[in-house]
């Protein structure tokens, strides 16, 4: 089976997106996007996928060329292709396309009536097309949606492999080149939404008082910050303390993952650090508040999580109050109860956690 995948989403959702390349056994599966977050370079070493697409790296007849001969493509519930591709997608795909109901139901209404309309024209031309659309819950976990993207494909059980692995390349020269010694380093996430405000950052105090304690606790060890470029403009000229490796806006993918891998333990938000260190099996602690806590959720046992779970959480996402999505920027400018919900988590609690893991 020729199968293509959307990418165009955030990194972690891009990394979570992992299982459904190891479906089937003839790794004839294309990763396509525009690399925006870092969604495709991450998966470049990955075996399981035949090629990798950038739509803006590649001319346009070359994207259709690749789009006629799939069986197959799917639009993961997180991937969110331009308009231009996904016209691009139903007018020259062979077959089938699979999608979320939620990603047909949530386009907007200029949007909606040019897509309603071509796959009526498709269908006509082509009657063997066929668009499935699998529903899943708001509370569902990533991972579980993303498998009923893959039972859509429909194939024989044999052909089946839902084991999810995470196939990425790192380097370690990052360790040396900033002195850091194996699991005798913290790593803390400061930021997150790319430099942008958002609901689910932790109060930039909070993260000092946590340095601090750190600092008291553990002598020995060092604290690395990450974080991506985007970043810098929110971080400088701060953390400037003894111990601490400001690594923001320095770091590539490889460095990050090789960062996180080898770290004691890895401080974050609701975020691609907290799914990459997830996926590595390593200890680390996520701060949620205001995202959707079961859909977002880590699986390792060594993931460890500070959640209020206050009545109004989550707000970030499909709103029953104002019935539309609310995206980070917006739940924190709306937020009627002063970020209660990550501003009543405290350093010490972090700190907690850390001690009972000892």
């Amino acid at each position: 089976m020729n199968l293509m995948i959307t990418e165009f989403c955030g990194l972690g959702n891009s990394v979570l997106l992992s299982n459904i390349f190891f479906i089937t056994s003839n790794k004839n599966i294309i990763l396509i996007g525009n690399d925006k977050y870092g969604g495709l370079s991450i998966h470049r070493d990955n075996s399981y996928l035949k090629k990798i697409i950038n739509i803006k790296k590649n001319n346009l007849y070359s994207i259709i060329r690749n789009i006629k001969i799939q069986d197959c493509i799917i639009i993961p519930f997180t991937s969110n292709p331009p308009i231009f591709f996904l016209i691009a997608l139903i007018v020259f795909s062979k077959e089938k396309i699979i999608t979320s109901k939620k990603f047909i139901k949530d386009m907007n209404f200029f949007k909606l009536k040019i897509i309603k309309l071509i796959l009526v024209i498709k269908k006509m031309i082509n009657k063997n097309f066929d668009i499935k659309e699998i529903d899943y819950l708001d509370d569902e976990n990533e991972r579980e949606i993303n498998k009923k993207f893959i039972e859509g494909l429909n194939l024989k059980d044999e052909q089946l492999n839902v084991e999810f692995k995470f196939i990425y390349n790192e380097n370690s020269d990052i360790l040396t080149n900033h002195e850091l010694e194996k699991n005798k380093y913290f790593v803390i996430q400061p930021y997150a939404n790319n430099g942008n405000k958002s609901a689910k950052i932790w109060p930039e105090s909070m993260f000092v008082s946590l340095i601090q304690l750190l600092k008291k606790n553990f002598s020995s060890y060092k604290i690395v910050l990450v974080g991506d470029k985007n970043d810098l403009k929110n971080s400088k000229n701060k953390f400037s303390y003894n111990q601490v490796v400001n690594l923001i806006g320095k770091t590539d993918l490889d460095d990050l993952i090789s960062l996180l891998k080898h770290s004691k333990y890895n401080i974050c938000h609701d975020s691609s650090v907290l799914h990459i260190s997830d996926i590595l099996n390593k200890e680390n602690i996520s701060i949620f508040g205001p995202t959707n806590f079961k859909k977002n959720k880590p699986y390792s046992t060594k993931s460890k999580t500070l959640y209020k779970n206050y009545f109004c959480s989550p707000c970030v996402g499909w709103s029953e109050n104002y019935r539309r999505n609310i995206d980070e920027v917006e739940a924190l400018q709306i937020c009627k109860y002063n970020h209660k919900c990550m501003k009543d988590i405290n350093p010490e609690d972090i700190l907690n956690i850390i001690f009972e893991i000892n």
